[in-house]
């Protein structure tokens, strides 16, 4: 989050700076996806690892229609456990 967080502060939104750091973010966000899917494995009703889970896949879901189908998956847990 902290090179989001850093993208975010940039003014100028046509800066590679933005390109670069999102890119960071999204290897960030790729390399946490296994140990949150595994907490929420260990702990279905977790909402913490769960909401992390759907949200990163969230964030790839445009890149092919697996990542599309696990966002989807995730997304239902996540509304059920909020019932």
């Amino acid at each position: 989050m902290e090179y989001i967080k850093e993208a975010g502060e940039i003014k100028d939104w046509r800066s590679p700076k933005i390109k670069e750091l999102e890119a960071l973010a999204n290897e960030e966000f790729r390399r946490s996806l296994l140990p949150f899917t595994k907490a929420h494995e260990l702990q279905p009703n977790d909402k913490y690892a769960l909401e992390n889970v759907k949200n990163i896949y969230f964030r790839f879901r445009d890149e092919s229609k697996e990542m599309m189908d696990k966002y989807n998956e995730y997304n239902d847990k996540y509304n059920k456990l909020q019932q």
